[in-house]
């Protein structure tokens, strides 16, 4: 059995995380434009951010506003963009009016996403939407 110490398993995870990063930056190397879905969690903050470093205002943050959002969420997603500098749009969205989401199915994600991208329709004409 071989024994890894902790610097080598740190300088590992440190050479994966920075050849994922760099994979991220050579997708949005690729784009025109990109629209990201940003609810200001960690994920959608990551891929904003590098979108952001790639792109500048060419990328744009969307976030969808709608009752299941709390105020606060909305609010810090607002902050965050712009402490990234990212262009940031406030959609509203009409979910709560589905009752394929409101029934609470295993798949209700995915009714909210086909509203946010409805909803999304008139900057498609001039955005890459990317999630």
């Amino acid at each position: 059995m071989e024994f890894i110490g902790c610097g080598t398993i740190w300088a590992r995870l440190e050479m994966m995380l920075t050849e994922k990063l760099e994979q991220l930056k050579a997708l949005f190397l690729e784009m025109e434009r990109a629209m990201i879905a940003y609810s200001g969690g960690v994920d959608s903050t990551l891929v904003a951010k590098v979108a952001y470093d790639v792109l500048g205002d060419r990328a744009l943050a969307v976030t969808a506003m709608s009752p299941s959002l709390l105020s606060e969420e909305l609010e810090d997603a607002s902050i965050q963009a712009a402490t990234i500098g990212i262009p940031h749009q406030i959609i509203s969205t009409h979910e709560m009016e589905n009752p394929n989401y409101t029934s609470n199915p295993v798949n209700r994600c995915y009714f909210a996403k086909v509203n946010c991208t409805t909803l999304s329709n008139p900057w498609r004409l001039n955005w890459v939407i990317h999630t």
